[in-house]
């Protein structure tokens, strides 16, 4: 398997993000929340969990370790460079997706 750590991870990454917001404005419109009250859960929920990927750091059992998203495309591993933060795309993320939603 190859791995690769360049800028092709910034558009999965971005993609990535923005399925995240569909997935979760799908669950949240299933209880009823109104538009803007879904955007807003949407950004925070989005912006902090990309925090968590970009700067987190977790625990379980006696190990302790940083959260690493990475991408699999056939026999090719995506993984992110050092300039590429995932908070940095995602109020941008959210503001596409639900202006693309609202539009249609």
């Amino acid at each position: 398997m190859e791995i690769r750590n360049d800028d092709s991870y910034e558009s999965l990454g971005a993609e990535y993000q923005y399925q995240l917001v569909g997935l979760l404005d799908k669950a949240l419109k299933k209880v009823s929340l109104p538009t803007a009250q879904r955007r807003e859960v949407c950004e925070q929920f989005l912006f902090d969990m990309a925090m968590l990927h970009d700067q987190g750091v977790i625990q379980a059992d006696d190990m302790t370790a940083s959260p690493a998203l990475c991408f699999a495309s056939g026999e090719t591993l995506h993984t992110p460079n050092k300039e590429f933060e995932l908070h940095d795309y995602a109020f941008g993320n959210v503001s596409e997706y639900f202006d693309s939603t609202e539009a249609s």
